[in-house]
């Protein structure tokens, strides 16, 4: 799992925002394409595919497990 830290593209990011994803969402990836075409994600609460080429503009972080803290 991943939270988005920023979208380097702001065109690219004037898109996604537009649908919901932006930077401080999480993110998880699916399935990526065997041919290097779109990746499958699920972000927050929707299920996204995005191209390679967009994956590449997300600058991600790795996240804590969500466990983490529970006793």
């Amino acid at each position: 799992m991943y939270r988005i830290h920023s979208i380097s593209d702001p065109v690219l990011a004037a898109r996604l925002v537009s649908l919901g994803i932006y930077p401080g969402c999480t993110l998880t990836i699916i399935q990526e394409s065997f041919l290097g075409g779109a990746c499958y994600l699920a972000i927050e609460n929707g299920h996204y595919a995005l191209r390679e080429e967009e994956l590449a503009h997300l600058v991600l972080e790795p996240c804590e497990s969500q466990g983490e803290g529970h006793a």
